[in-house]
């Protein structure tokens, strides 16, 4: 079993002692006698003891343990403790980035900079407790390095799911207006510009190319800092383009994150076929929220973005109505979280972090959640279960169950008490990342 002990680096980093542990298809480990919540939504469990072989679950069981089950094992005692599924989050960038400003964003410092940002944020992400991320769209590749080097056991972090390079169409949200166009065409640096079916189509064959996991695209300019007038604006895309990308993406078995923001962008992501909205900025729209529902597609609600800019924006730069625009925003999400809940739409936890916003502070969605009106046994299913139906994984991942890797958290305390602990990183006695 390989062990790392490391400390966020930086102000911008929760400090603290880690222990972070690598399982080898050699180790056999038992938690005792802790309470488990085993991310199915099942309420919490007292007293059980979770058997760990060959990197997978052999058992979950509330019986007294046999001596064969016993023989050369690694016993760790639960008492007083929680065990539950790996955390995931749906919607990160890894980017590297820390800056509000477009100009130093993609200016300054040199990518190789920014790829060692990335890489300590990755690792900072499986040190909060999550070792899984979906990334919804970076520009040059960065979280696919990424997730080779941890496959190499070059660094240490989560498994990365990524997107590659969001596409989007000439004049849409991926198009930044502070460049000349002649610059933004070339370098492409917030997205793959793309107008037309073909040219929809080829974009989504070389990111899947370049090793991308999923397709990001954007149906609407903005999001966090809109007023509600930009929410009615007309979606990105034509429905041919869009229907391309979708077609192109699924005849390879891969998913589509769109980025939505308002009712026309979502109902035009409805009409294609797309897997899964991030953001959503619908509010308690009933109508639309039950076509999401029967459609069976996945709300990313990223809380957490609108929290950080409408309680941090100033500090890092954020125009005072962009600022004021995101505390209304983090009200109507609320909202909408409640009201998706109610009708059964599938809700994965998914914070937005990257650049300057939420590093080391995923487990803030969490808390975000049950604000929103969920319990914390269910926010957790959102950060576990749903997270990983979400990206595709579930058959391996997300729940403790028989037979599944064994991804999980050793936690002081009860979660399903107070949500909060999973921010407490003294509380996480350990983060077990099983080997793929």
């Amino acid at each position: 079993m390989m062990e790392a002990f490391a400390i966020g680096i930086g102000d911008d980093y929760p400090k603290g002692l880690k222990r972070i542990r690598l399982l080898e298809n050699t180790d056999k480990l038992i938690i005792e006698g802790v309470r488990l919540i085993d991310g199915t939504g099942a309420q919490p469990k007292e007293k059980v003891s979770v058997v760990i072989e060959k990197g997978k679950v052999q058992s979950v069981q509330q019986a007294e343990l046999t001596s064969d089950q016993r023989l050369g094992a690694e016993i760790i005692s639960g008492i007083d403790k929680t065990v539950i599924p790996g955390l995931m989050d749906c919607h990160v960038h890894l980017s590297g980035q820390a800056t509000a400003s477009a100009y130093e964003r993609y200016l300054d410092p040199p990518p190789q900079v920014q790829l060692l940002r990335a890489a300590n944020d990755a690792y900072d992400a499986l040190a909060s407790g999550f070792t899984t991320v979906r990334d919804a769209g970076t520009f040059g590749g960065v979280p696919i390095a990424l997730r080779m080097a941890i496959a190499d056991k070059v660094i240490m972090g989560p498994r990365i799911y990524a997107a590659g390079d969001a596409l989007s169409q000439s004049n849409g949200h991926g198009d930044w207006h502070v460049f000349p166009y002649s610059w933004v065409k070339d370098m492409q640096p917030r997205a793959w510009l793309v107008d037309g079916v073909d040219e929809c189509r080829k974009a989504v064959r070389l990111n899947f190319r370049q090793g991308a996991d999923l397709i990001k695209v954007f149906l609407a300019a903005g999001g966090v800092t809109n007023t509600p007038e930009d929410l009615e604006a007309h979606p990105e895309f034509s429905l041919d383009e869009l229907r391309a990308i979708v077609d192109e993406a699924h005849r390879r078995e891969k998913r589509v994150a769109a980025h939505v923001t308002g009712a026309p962008s979502v109902l035009h992501g409805l009409e294609a076929g797309v897997d899964t909205m991030e953001h959503g900025r619908i509010g308690p729209d009933e109508e639309l929220l039950e076509k999401m529902s029967k459609a069976g597609v996945f709300l990313c609600p990223t809380l957490s973005i609108f929290y950080w800019i409408s309680t941090e924006g100033e500090k890092w730069g954020v125009f005072p109505g962009g600022i004021e625009a995101a505390k209304h925003a983090v009200e109507d999400q609320f909202k909408m979280v409640e009201k998706a809940k109610e009708l059964g739409v599938k809700l994965a936890s998914s914070s937005d972090s990257g650049s300057k916003f939420g590093r080391g502070n995923l487990a803030k969605e969490l808390e975000l959640m049950v604000e929103g009106g969920l319990t914390p046994v269910e926010a957790i299913v959102a950060a576990t279960r749903t997270a990983a139906e979400c990206i595709g994984i579930e058959k391996n991942v997300g729940t403790i169950e028989e037979g599944k890797k064994a991804d999980f958290l050793l936690v002081e305390g009860d979660p399903s008490k107070d949500i909060r602990i999973l921010q407490n990183r003294d509380a996480l006695l350990m983060v077990v990342k099983a080997p793929d």
